[in-house]
């Protein structure tokens, strides 16, 4: 009998038909036995069959199942607190977006007053784009606070809805995301007439 030898093999492999039968051709001529070694948990020996084709064999030091953890996803978890996370995170969102945009206007671009409002409304857009580019690096931070924030927020809508008495919490938890909105809306609006 012929050496065996072992090819462990880290990534999936595909063989199309006429590389399967080069390498059947190449097993039985050198009687090399290939284990495939599959994320460090299970192993499997790979023979030349009848009519072409190779089959899988399972060694028996493989394990018969494969535990693969599941993680849930920050979005996925504020998205179970329903209404609630989006008021949540849109309540973040707006403090990040009227800050970030006034620390930008004020601070980084130092926009000057009186330019006309053409170039106040441009300079608005660019100051805009940079506010935005900085919500893209703090979005998980935003995430994980508003999951913390979401029960509390539901506990105060709940408590709202009892004192004004709303319909129902969504109603409550609407007035927040319809008050942020405009928060906003006052915020830039204001800035860039100001400075024009």
């Amino acid at each position: 009998m012929g050496a065996t030898s072992h090819v462990i093999v880290r990534a999936p492999v595909q063989i199309s038909r006429s590389n399967a039968v080069r390498k059947r051709d190449q097993l039985r001529s050198a009687r090399i036995r290939i284990s495939c070694h599959l994320s460090g948990s299970a192993e499997f020996a790979v023979t030349p069959g009848r009519g072409g084709a190779c089959t899988f064999r399972s060694s028996s030091r493989a394990p018969s199942k494969l535990h693969v953890p599941k993680q849930v996803s920050l979005k996925a978890r504020l998205r179970s607190y329903g209404f609630a996370g989006v008021a949540a995170y849109g309540l973040l969102t707006t403090v990040y977006y009227t800050t970030a945009f006034l620390f930008f206007w004020t601070h980084v671009a130092k926009v000057p007053r009186g330019l006309g409002l053409a170039e106040t409304a441009k300079r608005f857009v660019g100051v805009m784009s940079l506010t935005w580019a900085g919500s893209q690096v703090t979005k998980v931070a935003r995430i994980a606070a508003a999951l913390a924030l979401a029960p509390l927020l539901d506990n105060a809508c709940h408590m709202a809805q009892q004192k004004l008495g709303l319909t129902s919490k969504r109603t409550a938890l609407s007035l927040v995301v319809l008050s942020c909105i405009a928060l906003a809306s006052l915020c830039f609006g204001a800035t860039v007439l100001v400075w024009a």
